[in-house]
């Protein structure tokens, strides 16, 4: 599902004085398993890891690929790092402190791995205490928290 949202532009000095333009902002739908502890999403149909490991592991950038990789959970094998626009799908602007949706029970305000590389040397990770995105070297340790589509 996604929300439309149109922008009026006024352009000055005679030139196009009213253009609509349409951006499309996808709305993402949440919930809760508890018994289970993961959050299931809706739209892009993920399954995300929410038990109390997400607390406390962290990993370099390619431990925290590896673990995913490897993680079995739930009866699940087909685990993996999140892309950076899924974890960004997770902040909650509203809040801070965490800022991420209420459904995640378990959330460091810490930053947490994407599987997006920003360089060579660089990866991007989500920082989910003000919901903001950052590159950071590799071999930093940083929280990880799997995801798995959920199929």
């Amino acid at each position: 599902m996604k929300i439309l949202v149109f922008f009026l532009s006024i352009i000055y000095y005679g030139q196009n004085l009213f253009a609509v333009e349409r951006i499309e902002i996808p709305v993402y739908t949440f919930h809760r398993d508890d018994t289970n502890n993961v959050v299931l999403e809706q739209s892009l149909n993920l399954m995300w890891q929410d038990d109390e490991s997400v607390l406390n592991v962290t990993k370099n950038w390619e431990e925290a690929v590896e673990y995913c990789q490897q993680l079995s959970y739930l009866g699940f094998n087909n685990w993996r790092l999140p892309s950076i626009e899924e974890l960004i799908s997770l902040i909650d602007e509203s809040k801070f402190s965490p800022a991420i949706n209420n459904n995640f029970k378990n959330v460091a305000n810490e930053r947490y791995w994407s599987n997006n590389s920003f360089n060579r040397n660089q990866a991007w990770r989500v920082g989910f205490q003000f919901g903001g995105d950052f590159p950071n070297n590799k071999s930093v340790d940083s929280y990880v928290r799997c995801v798995r589509d959920n199929k």
